[in-house]
């Protein structure tokens, strides 16, 4: 900014005036003038003919400086004639040449007040160039600097919505199975999963914000110190230029002048302030928002079902059950089909095609299942007599798995409810004895049967529940587990390694207090061996139950 503003004060090309070749003249006949005074001159007169010597070279010196500020400017100096020429005037007395040449200041090199130095400043081209290169070289800088980056993502109006299928690649098999009497069918079924996915297609506005946070403070700071700078130099003629008289140095100089400091003051502020300024401009400028519009899509649910479904053909083989697994068959066209001789005695869990399990939904199983019951309930004969001597629970529960087989199809089941209901009206009409003792707690059924088998889970009697027919009609203590209900008044309790069949009667509230899980123990009489469905267990008649701890 010192070489901007120096530049500026000369910017016309320098070359040497008269104004210099006088004082250089001057100069040369002062020491001229000293050196021969040395020469055989006695010390007093040496002396008084130096500070003549010395008198009349600062005249010429301050009337050379004046002369060439007169013709620069066309301005008179002070004290000088009217109509006196501008080249050199007479020389002046001892009195006006301590007036004229006044106090030295700092940095004036001895030269009268006002008296300029264009010797000392570089020319103002090259002062122009180091301006204009700096500013220049700021820019570049500051306009390579790297910003701050910020990036988001508005999403805008919806364009549509559709549904794509994709295949995952993971085959799986699946067995259906269908019942009509008196054939149950497995049709077996290959597939892919596939997954359905529902897309919304819209718009969305990527906006990327280049920015610096200090351009800011930068530009705010940089404008202040430039104002305040070039404030201070365009009013340095407002300052006074004479010397401050109350600060003298060492050497016998004053300090600077008011316009002096005004001057160094906003230089410095100007130096500061203007890279500020630019750099804030430059960043301002580089600062901005930049706006990208594209489609955008997501996946707004998405769905995993087979897909590509084909009947699949092999061998099929039976898993699982008690027993020796069924012989292996073929499938034809996808399909394999079983009757209810065949699959009476069948005893198995799950199917495998080729060796490959072939999965069963909850549905497919329950099917299964009950076809296989109703394969033992409905071709096997029913005789009057036995359903007579059967008891009210055990006929209900007979009858609930043979309405079970009304599902299936074309299925008999209509004699075989019919012939249970009139069993069961018939034992409607039973009396119990009255030599069957009645009991109000566990205690009075202890008290009243005298049981002689006391069976739990880690006795030795557990055995005897292998051979139920030998205990039939005996009063026995039994301590187990109640596992799950088969009907509404049948229960199945697992006593050690073996499960017994307990007959609750459905005047005994007590039976139904008792959730699964729980263990129990009961008062009962053995009542041999029951059937029921895929069962075939030890039945015991609760007299009384309840939870144990």
């Amino acid at each position: 900014m010192w070489l901007w503003w120096k530049g500026h004060e000369n910017a016309r090309p320098w070359a040497p005036g008269p104004g210099a070749r006088l004082r250089g003249a001057a100069r040369a006949r002062c020491r001229a003038l000293s050196g021969r005074s040395r020469q055989g001159v006695p010390r007093p007169e040496l002396r008084r003919g130096e500070r003549a010597a010395r008198a009349r070279v600062s005249g010429l010196l301050g009337h050379a400086g004046v002369a060439h500020r007169v013709r620069r400017g066309g301005v008179r100096p002070h004290g000088a004639l009217a109509g006196a020429a501008p080249g050199l005037p007479p020389a002046a007395g001892p009195a006006e040449h301590r007036l004229r040449q006044g106090p030295h200041l700092r940095g004036d090199g001895g030269s009268g007040p006002g008296l300029s130095r264009p010797d000392r400043f570089p020319p103002g081209e090259r002062a122009m160039r180091w301006r204009g290169g700096g500013v220049g070289g700021l820019v570049l800088a500051v306009g390579c600097a790297p910003l701050e980056v910020e990036r988001r993502v508005e999403r805008g109006p919806v364009l549509r919505t559709y549904t794509q299928e994709v295949a995952l690649g993971e085959k799986g098999l699946v067995a259906e199975v269908e019942a009509q009497w008196p054939r149950l069918t497995f049709r077996f079924l290959s597939s892919e999963v596939c997954r359905t996915e529902k897309h919304e297609e819209f718009i969305e506005s990527v906006i990327t914000e280049h920015y610096e946070s200090s351009a800011a403070p930068a530009l705010s700071a940089g404008l202040a110190n430039t104002v305040l700078g070039g404030a201070l130099l365009l009013a340095r003629p407002l300052f006074s230029n004479a010397p401050d008289r109350d600060a003298i140095d060492r050497e016998g100089r004053y300090g600077a002048s008011h316009r002096k400091k005004a001057t160094v003051w906003g230089s410095v502020l100007m130096v500061l302030g203007v890279p500020s300024l630019v750099t804030g401009i430059v960043q301002s400028l580089r600062s901005g928002e930049e706006t990208e519009t594209r489609k955008g899509d997501t996946v707004v649910s998405l769905r995993e079902a087979p897909c590509r479904v084909e009947p699949a053909n092999g061998t099929v083989e039976f898993a699982g059950g008690a027993g020796a697994p069924p012989a292996p068959r073929p499938t034809t066209d996808g399909a394999l089909t079983l009757t209810v001789e065949e699959l009476r005695g069948m005893r198995f869990e799950g199917v495998l095609l080729e060796g490959v399990p072939a999965a069963l939904t909850p549905e497919a199983r329950e099917r299964v299942s009950n076809f296989r019951v109703c394969a033992r309930l409905l071709t096997e004969p029913m005789d009057a007599a036995v359903l007579a001597r059967a008891g009210e629970g055990q006929l209900r529960a007979l009858r609930q798995q043979v309405a079970g087989c009304e599902a299936i199809p074309e299925a008999p089941a209509g004699e075989r409810l019919r012939a249970l209901d009139e069993a069961l009206s018939a034992q409607a009409s039973h009396v119990e004895a009255p030599e069957s003792p009645q009991v109000g707690s566990f205690e009075e059924a202890l008290a009243a049967y005298r049981p002689a088998l006391n069976i739990t889970p880690d006795s030795a009697a557990v055995q005897k529940l292998e051979d139920p027919e030998a205990l039939t009609g005996q009063a026995l203590v039994l301590r187990g587990v109640l596992e799950r209900y088969e009907g509404p008044n049948i229960a199945v309790v697992q006593v050690g390694p073996m499960q017994v069949l307990v007959f609750l009667a459905q005047d005994r509230l007590w039976g139904a207090e008792v959730r699964r899980g729980s263990r129990v123990e009961l008062v009962g009489v053995m009542m041999g061996r029951q059937r029921l469905g895929d069962l075939e267990l030890p039945l015991v008649r609760a007299v009384w139950m309840r939870t144990a701890l």
